[in-house]
């Protein structure tokens, strides 16, 4: 999973599908400003495996209950992708796709405001119609899009490397954007 001689701490994202006024979408939240890393970062919901977690997927939902209070009960993990080093190579975070089985009102969601910021969604057809900026990531060789979705709102980072990858495997399946 890792480089060799390397203890890797293990952390899940969820990636989570659902309907908003019957648009299939994607839910992301803003990391809560207080936030010491990452704050007001575009994100998914997810954090670090605890002790009592018995799998990756297990851990994205209980961070998805902890952060943005979706029960459970209500969501259907999918598949989880392939896991992708945080950069600082210590953590390596396992995205997992899952269903939001019920409606969801981004705009009266409750939330864990220590955590999260804001919360919203854009539909599938249009993030995959939009225009994006590619950027360079974490300095290296490989390109990722970048999304404006609404006034001050940018998709970037690992969370656009991850939605780009959602997106070209269960959206739009195609050859992949080649790297540099």
């Amino acid at each position: 999973m890792g480089p060799e001689n390397t203890t890797w701490r293990h952390a899940a994202i969820c990636i989570p599908l659902c309907t908003v006024n019957s648009v299939p979408s994607i839910l992301f939240t803003v990391r809560s400003a207080k936030l010491r890393r990452h704050g007001g970062e575009i994100s998914f919901p997810g954090g670090s495996m605890d002790p009592g977690d018995i799998d990756v997927y297990a851990t994205a939902l209980r961070e998805t209950h902890e952060e943005i209070f979706i029960d459970p009960v209500h969501v259907t993990p999918l598949g989880v992708f392939h896991p992708m080093p945080d950069r600082t190579h210590t953590i390596l975070i396992h995205p997992v796709l899952c269903h939001v089985q019920m409606p969801v009102d981004p705009k009266a969601m409750r939330f864990s405001d220590s955590e999260v910021g804001e919360v919203f969604a854009v539909g599938l057809k249009e993030l995959v119609g939009m225009e994006t900026k590619v950027e360079r990531f974490r300095d290296g060789g490989r390109e990722v899009r970048n999304w404006v979705v609404g006034e001050g709102k940018t998709i970037w980072g690992l969370t656009a490397w991850v939605l780009e990858e959602v997106l070209s495997i269960i959206v739009a399946p195609g050859p992949k954007r080649p790297t540099a």
